[in-house]
């Protein structure tokens, strides 16, 4: 919470992503929300932290960049799942 206020106070903008990644020619900015859990029936349930429309607003106008992506991910493994893919 502390970091939280402090990025802002400095100028972080509402909605900006949690993780950038700067690739030789790419940068990725990383939405992470919380891993699903496993249900006993083996299905992956619902994420209890949702995509707030300024984060979905940002990773869209970044999206837009020919050496942009913006990806929301649910826990660390999918980011590096993608961060690998894209190496």
């Amino acid at each position: 919470m502390q970091i939280e206020a402090k990025s802002k106070s400095m100028g972080k903008v509402k909605g900006t992503s949690d993780l950038v990644v700067m690739l030789d020619d790419k940068i990725l900015f990383i939405e992470l929300k919380r891993a699903r859990k496993v249900l006993k029936s083996g299905k992956l349930s619902t994420s209890h932290t949702k995509v707030s429309d300024e984060q979905k607003s940002f990773l869209s106008r970044v999206s837009g960049f020919p050496y942009a992506d913006g990806y929301v991910c649910y826990g660390a493994n999918e980011a590096i799942k993608i961060i690998e893919e894209i190496l």
